[in-house]
């Protein structure tokens, strides 16, 4: 009985784990899917010669120059620098500008 009991508690973690990350990939939006590929493009070509910790300022350049300029006016971030605050602003300005342009292209 004590080995049924283990083996179906491990199952149920197991299945609790899966649902979980299935639902956290489900809940990213189109916008941020389509922000990721093109993040992955700007890090493989445009800012592909900076190493990848210091190229943050290169790549949100690449994903938007407007939210870039909107974001970072006068706050440019150094190399390897973490700003968690503006790193939310930016993504919130870039999935805004990323819904707007589905749109008018529609």
């Amino acid at each position: 009985m004590k080995i049924f009991l283990r083996s179906f508690l491990f199952f149920a973690l197991i299945l609790s784990i899966c649902i979980n990350i299935s639902i956290a990939k489900g809940s990213q939006s189109a916008a941020d899917r389509l922000n990721n590929r093109k993040r992955g493009q700007c890090e493989e070509t445009e800012c592909a010669h900076i190493h990848y910790l210091e190229n943050t300022n290169c790549v949100n350049k690449c994903l938007s120059r407007n939210c870039y300029k909107e974001v970072y006016k006068d706050n440019e971030l150094e190399d390897g620098e973490i700003n968690q605050s503006l790193e939310r602003s930016f993504r919130n300005c870039l999935r805004s500008e990323t819904i707007r342009n589905r749109r008018s292209n529609k």
